[in-house]
């Protein structure tokens, strides 16, 4: 019984610090996304904002790609909250 015991405690040992590993990497990997985001993108989808406003204000560019433009930056808005 000990014996069993002790391989239990070992395989279940394994099993967690496995877990933890991935657990831990996909932290980062999150962490990453978000940093571009906060970093990057966010800022880019402002941009796209206000140059579609611009333009489409100056008659640069039609309804369309106004409506084009801001789904994009708003979709980039919501891939963040995501």
């Amino acid at each position: 019984g000990q014996q069993a015991a002790a391989a239990n405690y070992e395989f279940e040992k394994i099993q967690l610090e496995a877990e933890f590993q991935r657990l831990v990497q996909q932290y980062l990997k999150y962490q990453n996304v978000l940093r571009y985001y906060e970093t990057s993108a966010l800022k880019q989808s402002d941009l796209i904002i206000e140059f579609a406003q611009k333009s489409f204000q100056l008659g640069e560019i039609g309804y369309v790609e106004y409506i084009q433009n801001i789904t994009q930056a708003l979709q980039i808005k919501l891939d963040y909250l995501n």
